[in-house]
């Protein structure tokens, strides 16, 4: 019994009549999330790892409520790369063609990463023009093998530091290999390995106008000035329950970057609760995600929200943030909770979006 039904039953226990309503507004029924998002050109998605299809919960939400669908891990270098010129594809191909099957857009994450370095190439002891010579061959590799099903790609992640600097090579093996020459390179190699994929520079911490998100404009200002084929700008938006950003600044923060002929998407968003959440922490949260809803649906040059998994049983949370989880809009039981009610209720308000 999830938590949040357990506390509810306490509610039915002394308004019995309550329970026939509550069973009838908690159930999921159309339209969905996909339904109602469609109606603005808005993708709705979630991200998956390969574990996740074998969960029956995950198998009926998903395709239910989402039409994108990122691969949260099987697409990294460090999954794909076992060697010089060796890829494995067994994951990502089954991923990308359950989420076909589904009619779900595929979305790629990520090219180049700190985080996601494969083991051999960290010890080969390459020079700079040898680990670009890898990254090349990877993204022409890998991009061209799924031209036409991958509609975006995340080519460069997490490559600033808190600050909005470029990461230096302390905290990054292509900054520490390469120095600054992986920044515009692989949206160059991308394009060429499929011309029609949206190509975005994805990073946490940016979703407000602040130091970081400072820099991310200058250096996306910097590589549209050079003819970088970049086309969007990915928001990550992990967000704490208790410490919710500022909605004004993510609207301002939004604007200026579409403003330079970009697509803005909320690419990473979840909403973590510290503790056993109380009602009145879900009707936050609830609020927090109808926040980035309304911004989405009502800004032109929105186009698409990811939430990071499809519910609370694959939730990333708890395993990163100790004491932390119920992030996400269904809980430990598949079932919805208010943050998905409100989701939908933001998406009704703004049907003038593309009128």
């Amino acid at each position: 019994m999830s938590r949040i039904i357990r506390s509810v039953l306490i509610v039915f226990l002394f308004f019995p009549g309550a329970l026939a309503f509550a069973q009838e507004a908690a159930a999921p029924a159309a339209p969905f999330l996909r339904d109602l998002a469609a109606e603005h050109n808005l993708l709705i998605g979630t991200s998956l790892q390969r574990g996740g299809l074998n969960n029956p919960g995950v198998r009926k939400t998903a395709p239910r409520e989402f039409d994108s669908l990122t691969i949260e891990n099987e697409l990294k270098p460090a999954s794909v790369s076992g060697g010089p010129g060796s890829y494995f594809y067994i994951a990502p191909d089954y991923m990308i063609a359950w989420g076909e099957e589904h009619g779900m857009k595929i979305r790629g994450h990520t090219l180049v990463w700190h985080n996601s370095v494969p083991s051999w190439l960290k010890k080969a002891n390459l020079k700079k023009d040898q680990v670009l010579a890898f990254l090349q061959d990877y993204i022409a590799t890998v991009v061209g093998r799924y031209k036409g099903r991958i509609y975006a790609w995340d080519v460069l992640n997490e490559v600033l530091d808190e600050k909005g600097r470029l990461r230096d090579g302390k905290t990054s093996f292509w900054a520490e290999t390469c120095g600054d020459g992986y920044i515009e390179e692989p949206f160059r190699w991308a394009r060429a390995a499929d011309p029609k994929a949206r190509l975005f520079i994805n990073d946490y911490g940016v979703a407000v106008v602040n130091a970081k998100s400072n820099g991310l404009y200058a250096l996306v200002k910097k590589l549209l000035a050079r003819q970088v084929p970049i086309d969007g700008v990915g928001f990550q938006c992990h967000v704490a329950e208790k410490s919710p950003p500022n909605f004004k600044s993510v609207a301002e923060n939004v604007r200026r970057f579409i403003a330079l002929g970009l697509e803005v998407q909320f690419t990473e968003l979840d909403v973590r609760i510290q503790g056993e959440p109380t009602p009145e922490q879900l009707k936050h949260q609830a609020e927090i995600y109808a926040g980035f809803f309304e911004i989405a649906v009502l800004t032109r040059g929105v186009t698409g929200v990811t939430l990071w998994g499809a519910a609370d049983p694959v939730s990333w949370i708890p395993g990163a943030y100790n004491g932390f989880g119920s992030a996400l809009l269904f809980d430990d039981e598949y079932n919805p909770k208010p943050a998905y009610f409100a989701v939908k209720e933001a998406l009704g308000r703004g049907r003038l979006k593309n009128k």
